[in-house]
């Protein structure tokens, strides 16, 4: 009976320890993703893949650009970055992840760096230095989409 009763107390006291586990997930592994995410993004722009940049956002992305109203229209952004990627090259220096917080299935990714746009026509390059601020979330996959990108100059 004594044995009994010590191994009902364990299995109550694994039970409930067991179940009462407050540690919080370990999120590390989740902003590494968030970060790839974003060096595939910026590789995929520094080729002038249209196709490759899109696979990237979610179908209800918003764009912040300075100077500009909100971009929400995937199919008319479609044509712009086509025209953009046409008519110039991008590249991305100095990038900096500065902060990635992750929370279920949505992500805050705080960044910055030096963007060189160079017209194929001539050799003018436009550099600027900018931070930038994007919200993810995770699509039925369980990948990572940008969802809203905004980009400020440092000033």
């Amino acid at each position: 009976m004594k044995h009994l009763k010590t191994t009902t107390l364990a299995f109550l006291l694994l039970l409930i320890f067991g179940c009462t586990n407050t540690e919080k997930p370990d999120t590390r592994i989740e902003q590494v993703k968030v970060q790839q995410v974003f060096n595939d993004f910026i590789s995929s722009i520094e080729a002038g893949d249209v196709n490759g940049y899109f696979s990237y956002l979610t179908d209800d992305f918003i764009g912040y650009d300075p100077g500009r109203e909100p971009i929400s229209n995937n199919e008319e952004f479609r044509k712009e970055m086509e025209g953009f990627f046409t008519a110039n090259t991008f590249k991305l220096t100095n990038h900096k992840s500065q902060e990635v917080i992750v929370r279920n299935d949505i992500a805050i990714h705080r960044h910055k760096g030096t963007i060189t746009i160079s017209p194929k026509s001539d050799t003018t390059e436009i550099q600027m230095n900018v931070k930038y601020l994007d919200i993810l979330r995770k699509n039925d996959k369980g990948e990572w989409q940008i969802y809203m990108h905004t980009v400020n100059p440092n000033e």
